[in-house]
């Protein structure tokens, strides 16, 4: 662990998927839950049908999994029959419409990540060891192919990885990638998440590291990242929530950053659509809290909360992955794929 006690939520603890998929479907909580927000709007959010991801065999496993800037599931698939080979996916809806093979990575362990990269994919694992021969290569760029043509170190303690269409690789970190673990730091260099939020180009060289404002001007609020608990990347903006404050950073593709206060401790999802935002979970009794919300310059108003009554307790070694992006969360777990929608109209 790293030396900060920071409550950290790893990648992939959530739902449990037997749970969730009865609650999607049949608890009262799961209706739509909405509030009024300005100029006569309704902002609700609504559970969509529940998805099967459909494997390239029926030899297959999940390995990773993720989602893309368009709301299709990426997923890496290990083969019973050839251990030596991965297939990746990408599914929209019931159709798969890309398979690729690429050879298995024999990384150390972690989490693993996957996103669509202009053609190919980026692939990475949350690990990733300093010794004083040098970092591992924790993520690696293949082509439509299957081929490798880029391999790099992006850090350890990954807790988010998204990409944009343009091929821009964002990353939040954990506290382990912002403070060190495994060598960095001490006796290593410091940490490639060193500010809890970076941005990779593709050819997984670091090209933006957020720098707190406080930092650099002692009379802008705190906005230290010790952990980025929650990230929603879109092709216009990234949107963070980050321990300890819990504000909502906002960055731009060029690099402008806005922070508002909000402080719902605990919130792990972000969704948007336009200025209106929803926050999703919280510490103790809130884990299951949403918060409907509008962005504006000096912060973000409340319009409403409420409940969505899903069971967040890992078991039987299945390990849930939340991915928000835009206006929809998901929720992955082996060959599940369940999904709510931040949806703005008018007031009925």
């Amino acid at each position: 662990m790293a030396d900060s006690e920071v409550p950290s939520r790893r990648h992939g603890e959530g739902f449990h998927l037997e749970s969730a998929v009865k609650a999607a479907r049949l608890s009262d909580s799961n209706r739509p839950f909405g509030a009024a927000i300005s100029s006569g709007r309704h902002a609700e959010i609504v559970p969509l049908d529940p998805v099967t991801l459909v494997p390239p065999t029926d030899d297959c496993s999940t390995v990773g999994y993720s989602i893309d800037v368009d709301n299709h599931a990426t997923v890496v698939w290990a083969s019973g029959r050839r251990p030596d080979r991965w297939y990746v996916s990408r599914q929209r809806e019931r159709e798969v419409f890309e398979v690729v093979e690429t050879a298995a990575r024999t990384w150390r362990g972690g989490a693993l990540f996957v996103q669509p990269l202009l053609g190919g994919f980026v692939i990475a694992t949350s690990d990733c060891e300093w010794r004083p021969t040098g970092a591992d290569r924790n993520a690696v760029i293949i082509d439509g192919h299957g081929r490798e043509i880029a391999a790099g170190t992006i850090g350890g303690g990954i807790l988010h990885l998204q990409a944009t269409s343009a091929g821009e690789i964002w990353v939040g970190y954990s506290d382990e990638g912002v403070y060190g673990n495994h060598g960095w730091n001490h006796p290593g260099p410091e940490t490639q998440g060193r500010w809890g939020i970076a941005r990779f180009d593709t050819s997984l060289s670091k090209d933006w590291d957020y720098a707190p404002r406080s930092l650099r001007d002692p009379g802008a609020p705190e906005d230290v990242v010790s952990e980025c608990y929650a990230l929603n990347v879109t092709d216009d903006r990234a949107i963070a929530c980050t321990y300890t404050d819990f504000p909502i950073i906002q960055i731009d593709r060029g690099g402008d950053v806005t922070v508002r206060r909000v402080g719902k401790e605990g919130a792990d999802n972000i969704l948007v659509d336009g200025q209106v935002c929803a926050l999703f979970g919280g510490y103790g009794g809130d884990q299951n809290r949403v918060t409907i919300g509008e962005l504006h310059e000096g912060g973000f108003d409340e319009r409403g909360a409420g409940k969505l009554q899903l069971d967040r307790r890992p078991r039987d070694e299945l390990r849930p992955v939340f991915v928000s992006r835009g206006n929809q969360l998901n929720r992955l777990c082996d060959r599940s794929w369940l999904r709510w929608r931040l949806e703005v109209k008018p007031k009925p």
